[in-house]
């Protein structure tokens, strides 16, 4: 039917504080999102792009009705 096997993981991170050796990046398959604020250091941001699409939305938190939009 064109859809992925296994669900999206999303998290809801505002600061950017996910540790790349977390779990959500080592078990399982499908698709991680990581959504951060602008707020967010963008050292650490940059590091989580290159294992995760990144979502950003909101000044120093992230703006959940937005998140839901994209």
């Amino acid at each position: 039917m064109g859809y992925e096997e296994n669900p999206a993981r999303i998290v809801v991170d505002s600061m950017a504080r996910t540790p790349i050796d977390a779990d959500i990046f080592k078990k399982g398959g499908g698709k991680r999102i990581i959504a951060v604020c602008e707020s967010a250091p963008a050292n650490k941001v940059q590091e989580l792009s290159k294992i995760a699409e990144i979502i950003c939305t909101g000044q120093k938190s992230v703006d959940l009705a937005k998140l839901l939009m994209n």
